[in-house]
């Protein structure tokens, strides 16, 4: 995942958090969803600034993008979710305190 998070631009630290979910994707996703491979969640550092989190938004799904894009690299298929996506407050319950974060998509990562 470490690919995922490089972002270029002048931030002191990335804009998104790429968190592998395991046991969370059960809770919120279903066993039968994520025994089929693994799931991936992104995620965003929260704004009040509506174009500043735009902004952020977009960052965030080029880092997702790139790291789609290692995955094939690495002949790994994978495929984006983002509609539907639960929110952060599902994912507190479910296990994952995503903070300040707003979640932006998912991705599933096939299994090898």
């Amino acid at each position: 995942l470490g690919v995922a998070e490089t972002v270029s631009g002048a931030y002191a630290d990335p804009p998104c958090r790429f968190h592998r979910l395991g046991a969370v994707a059960d809770s919120l996703l279903g066993p039968a969803v994520a025994e089929t491979g693994s799931w991936v969640l992104v995620a965003v550092r929260g704004s009040a600034e509506p174009g500043h989190q735009a902004h952020l938004r977009e960052r965030c799904l080029t880092a997702a993008q790139r790291f789609m894009l290692a995955l094939a690299c690495d002949g790994v298929d994978s495929e984006w979710v983002g509609e539907g996506v639960p929110d952060a407050e599902a994912f507190r319950d479910a296990g994952l305190d995503l903070g300040a974060a707003v979640p932006v998509g998912l991705v599933w990562c096939a299994d090898d």
